[in-house]
């Protein structure tokens, strides 16, 4: 599967305070335009990635699926609402955790998950991996993630 990475459905349900009638109504984007969101993101994912890895993946690992939808609920967020209010149900560090992993997993320093991805490339004469895992709700400020971790 190429893009996208993640669904409008999959967007839509982070806001289950906007009701289907109003999507598509006022600031809330209609499906076209979160398919276009959505579509973009996963454009910058594959930037950001392309030096490490084949892209747009074919087997999309959860991280990958994550970053997508974390990156469009946060343009959602920014477009819909004011900064004031801007509700804090939908994670207002949502970009920061996104863009966090996505420049880890360029880097090297996070290996993507399983799911038939491919891994991070090791430098040269560096037979050692990345390891570790990115939980849904983990702050990753609270974290520390090394090419010699284990979790």
């Amino acid at each position: 599967m190429a893009h996208p990475y993640c669904t409008v459905d999959e967007v839509k349900a982070e806001f289950p305070f906007i009701s289907e009638t109003e999507w598509g109504v006022g600031l809330a984007p209609d499906d076209t335009k979160l398919a276009a969101m959505i579509e973009e993101n996963d454009s910058d994912i594959d930037a950001a990635l392309d030096a490490r890895f084949a892209v747009p993946f074919g087997t999309v690992p959860q991280s990958i699926m994550r970053i997508s939808r974390d990156l469009t609920v946060a343009d959602v967020r920014e477009l819909v609402f004011s900064e004031e209010e801007q509700p804090d149900r939908v994670g207002p560090g949502r970009r920061k955790r996104a863009e966090t992993r996505l420049t880890a997993i360029a880097d090297g320093s996070y290996a993507l998950d399983a799911q038939g991805a491919p891994q991070a490339d090791t430098v040269a004469g560096d037979d050692r991996r990345p390891t570790g895992t990115w939980e849904d709700d983990a702050d990753v400020d609270d974290r520390a993630f090394g090419r010699d971790t284990e979790w």
